[in-house]
């Protein structure tokens, strides 16, 4: 779990960095190689603290439960509907 604090490592705080930081002044866009400048990942972090994991019983695979939550709930930062190649 101390990986979800390296935003190379997570697409989900790249997205959230986007989403909520971008209009800060010296804001960079971060990659899998680059994370965003630490004034931003200050914030990233600060806003990661203040989710919550919800854990839900499934009876059928992790693809298909996060495929219906999404088209269900329709999540800002996470947009994918369908998995690739399907």
């Amino acid at each position: 779990m101390r990986d979800v604090r390296r935003t190379v490592n997570h697409t989900l705080r790249r997205n959230i960095g986007v989403k909520l930081f971008s209009h800060i002044k010296g804001y960079e866009k971060a990659t899998s190689k680059q994370k965003f400048p630490e004034h931003i990942e200050q914030k990233v972090n600060e806003y990661m603290e203040t989710l919550h994991v919800v854990v839900v019983p499934i009876l059928f695979g992790r693809t298909e439960i996060e495929e219906y939550l999404v088209y269900k709930h329709k999540p800002k930062f996470n947009t994918k509907t369908k998995r690739a190649g399907a």
